[in-house]
């Protein structure tokens, strides 16, 4: 049972709440310089990493095959055999899993770059973008929207949760 609030009002509001929440330009320009240059690092990090993992993946197959030649030729026993290359079997599987998360690692820089650069044109595309536009920002900007007696709440969101992964953002 609230009374009608106008349009402006409640648009002047949420400009005024994503204001609190925007990075000025120059904090904007310096993370996203940070960021590119962590993530320079961690590439080159990485793409070491992949090398490493590849080459001692080879060197386990190399092994296992062998470990199967000197089981073929009689040198070692079949109990010998088997828990060797259970062994193996295991160490391979375990550098498979890290070249596969070596891999997928890289994927941090994207959604920060992104979060960061919204959170600078969040203001701006707002006041400047269709009612579809203004509901899109208001919901990756807020949580629990409510209108109590003409004033409008809104919780901000933390744009990495517990959750393990970040949030996507549409590019505005």
């Amino acid at each position: 049972r609230q009374s009608y609030v106008p349009l402006k009002h409640l648009e002047d509001q949420i400009v005024h709440f994503l204001q609190k929440t925007m990075i000025p330009e120059t904090l904007h320009q310096w993370a996203l310089e940070g960021l590119e240059q962590t993530a320079a690092q961690k590439t080159d990090d990485r793409e070491a990493q992949v090398i490493a993992s590849k080459a001692a993946l080879a060197g386990a197959d190399r092994q296992l095959e062998n470990l199967t030649k000197l089981r073929v030729r009689d040198v070692i026993t079949d109990d010998e055999f088997l828990a060797q290359r259970q062994e193996l079997q295991r160490e391979r599987i375990r550098l498979a899993q890290s070249l596969d998360h070596a891999g997928k690692a890289g994927s941090w820089f994207e959604p920060a770059k992104l979060l960061f650069s919204f959170s600078s044109r969040a203001v701006p595309c707002f006041q400047a973008g269709d009612l579809r536009t203004k509901r899109l920002i208001l919901l990756i900007a807020g949580l629990n929207p409510t209108l109590l007696d003409g004033k409008l709440n809104i919780e901000a969101k933390k744009p990495f949760r517990d959750s393990g992964h970040s949030p996507t953002i549409p590019d505005l």
